[in-house]
């Protein structure tokens, strides 16, 4: 990524890195010092400070549905948001809601991801074509992918079921290792 008038230019990743506070106190006062006289590796922080506004309020107003991790949702609860969670066991179903307080919607879908380097997943929501989402993140070893649908949808819709397949895809090819179905009942 090129910065206007920038000698030696931080890489995006690290000013990622640097906004999120993941670097240590040396590598954080060097890039410190650099931002103070560099207009353009400065702007480039203020974009992504201004990415990271925007999709927190997308997701916010419901209009973002994502994969998350378990930690991530605790950061959520932690931070006020009210969080209505779903545990969903390994080719399982339940019947799940929305309430009006509600902030977020969180499904933990359980599946044996032991050996599991990608993930698809299928949703296939009522009457609707499927979705097909490749590549999502995942963390093999909590055997569990945490699925938080998009809330502004979700509250538009009539009672309905969701069915959800997990994918692992490999040089092998694809094979489906988890099935789930959540019935939902609008409020």
């Amino acid at each position: 990524m090129n910065v206007p008038d920038c000698k030696a230019p931080i890489a995006f990743p690290t000013l990622i890195e640097y906004w999120l506070g993941e670097l240590d106190e040396a590598a954080e006062a060097r890039i410190d010092e650099h931002l103070f006289g560099c207009d353009g590796c400065g702007g480039q922080l203020d974009e992504i400070v201004a990415l990271a506004g925007g999709i927190r309020a997308a997701f916010g107003e419901g209009l973002v549905g994502t994969f998350l991790t378990s930690a991530f949702v605790g950061h959520l609860a932690e931070h006020g948001v009210r969080v209505r969670e779903y545990r969903v066991p390994h080719n399982g179903s339940v019947n799940c809601s929305v309430a009006p307080e509600d902030e977020v919607a969180v499904a933990y879908l359980h599946a044996p991801l032991a050996g599991v380097s990608r993930l698809d997943v299928i949703i296939n929501i009522a009457e609707t074509p499927p979705v097909v989402i490749r590549d999502i993140p995942f963390d093999a070893a909590s055997g569990e992918v945490v699925f938080a649908p998009k809330m502004a949808l979700l509250r538009a819709m009539p009672s309905h079921r969701n069915r959800i397949e997990l994918v692992a895809v490999d040089a092998a090819g694809e094979r489906v290792i988890g099935d789930y179905t959540l019935n939902h009942t609008a409020t």
